[in-house]
């Protein structure tokens, strides 16, 4: 097995391994902080992973899903796209049951997803070390582990007045009801 420590920003697909990112990141005591941790498997079975250390209470870890993309790029695309031929793209965030994963020697690079919640009770400020530990539930057999080093300030960030909008698309909402866009029956 291999594991790497992933920034919350890259995107880890199944066929591509990831580049590993220096395993340490700053945080305020109230904030939401995200890591990952890519990993690909020689075996199949069951993985459970555990988080250790002194901040394992704020520790909440989601699987990162896969989402089929059948068309990502339409032809003849911009420099800009990350991927432009269809296939499997990383996205929804997962719970993991029991702290339990399902392995696979043919799935590629998978990630866990870990964020350090601070917001709903604050973080302890100062240096900490994140510790996932990976074992194999049938064998017992110890995987790996990675260590993620987490400087928490001691501040806290103000209560947040920033307003944001969710776009609506309202023709597709028009067209998926059969109605004409701004008619008496759309309103």
């Amino acid at each position: 097995m291999e594991f790497h420590t992933v920034s919350s920003l890259v995107r880890v697909f199944p066929d591509t391994k990831p580049i590993p990112t220096a395993p340490k990141g700053i945080a305020m005591e109230n904030e939401a902080f995200s890591f990952q941790v890519a990993y690909r498997s020689d075996q199949g079975g069951v993985m459970r992973v555990e988080c250790r250390g002194d901040m394992a209470d704020w520790a909440v870890v989601a699987q990162v899903g896969l989402v089929p993309s059948q068309l990502p790029a339409y032809p003849e695309p911009d420099d800009h796209y990350e991927r432009t031929q269809p296939g499997l793209f990383p996205d929804p965030l997962m719970p993991i049951p029991s702290w339990r994963l399902g392995l696979s020697a043919s799935a590629g690079w998978r990630s866990i997803w870990v964020t350090m919640d601070g917001r709903d009770r604050p973080m302890p400020a100062g240096d900490h070390e994140v510790t996932l530990h990976f074992t194999h539930t049938w064998t017992g057999q110890e995987l790996g582990s990675c260590t993620f080093c987490m400087t928490v300030l001691p501040a806290q960030l103000p209560d947040q007045t920033l307003h944001y909008t969710c776009w609506t698309y309202l023709d597709c909402i028009a067209q998926a009801h059969h109605i004409r866009l701004w008619s008496k029956r759309f309103w």
